[in-house]
């Protein structure tokens, strides 16, 4: 069960990295184009500032969420790597629940696919292991 949870993981953190510069590209396309339209509504004399703020939040949250992503992977990888040698201690933990938070959000944003499930199952399977040790080590 530890090699299914550390072969999910580093899948989910390959997958991760994929995601990561496409939320980025998006985000930064995003505030490019309010930035532009901003300039040309500027240039043509009207003064509806604003107009544009909702691309440039969605950019913002595109480009933070592909920050928590770029974080995400070596907390998988080191995750996935305990999990292979058996060692089920709190980075497992950690590394399955930022793996379940990562395509729960990633879901939210824009849709889930094939590709969330190897995050969500590994996630479980890596909770599931390691429950015991953060048990033991709250009380």
């Amino acid at each position: 069960m530890g090699i299914a949870a550390g072969v999910l993981l580093i899948m989910a953190a390959i997958l991760n990295v994929f995601a990561a510069f496409a939320y980025n590209a998006k985000g930064k396309l995003n505030s490019g184009a309010a930035n532009l339209g901003e300039k040309v509504v500027s240039e043509l004399g009207d003064d509806s500032k604003g107009q544009f703020s909702d691309y440039q939040k969605t950019g913002m949250l595109n480009k933070a969420f592909a920050l928590f992503l770029y974080v995400s992977v070596p907390t998988l990888v080191v995750g996935g790597v305990y999990a292979f040698n058996g060692n089920y201690t709190q980075i497992l933990f950690a590394a399955g629940i930022v793996a379940i938070a990562a395509e729960l959000i990633g879901g939210s944003m824009s849709k889930f696919g094939p590709s969330n499930l190897s995050g969500i199952a590994g996630g479980c399977i890596a909770v599931f292991l390691s429950y015991e040790q953060v048990l033991a080590l709250l009380g």
